[in-house]
């Protein structure tokens, strides 16, 4: 009697595989929703938020919403965070790059 056989790297080798792309799938589900990235998303839109109302007190409405909320990286001054009103003149120069609305908002869209 003749009996074939599938050899047994086979059909475990493609089980592996399967179990391999679905762990790594769902790890990467699990990295995307992570409520760590919520929290900091929170964080940084509070900061754009307090930085785009100091940044009204030198520049108009429409002018701040497109430099800090409908741009993907914000350029923030070093001197809107001393306002004109309170401290006078200020001869701060330069500036730091944040993340702007438009990519905290895909982040917590993703997310």
């Amino acid at each position: 009697m003749a009996t074939g056989s599938v050899p047994l790297q086979y059909g475990v080798s493609r089980r592996v595989t399967e179990f391999s792309a679905q762990k790594t799938a769902w790890q990467g589900l699990r990295a995307l929703g992570s409520l760590k990235i919520t929290v900091v998303m929170f964080l940084a839109a509070t900061f754009l938020l307090f930085v785009g109302t100091l940044a009204q007190d030198e520049k108009s409405l429409p002018e701040v919403k497109a430099e800090y909320f409908n741009c993907w990286v914000a350029q923030v001054p070093f001197s809107d965070f001393f306002p004109v009103t309170v401290f006078g003149e200020s001869t701060l120069v330069g500036w730091f790059p944040f993340p702007g609305g438009a990519t905290i908002g895909f982040v917590m869209l993703v997310n």
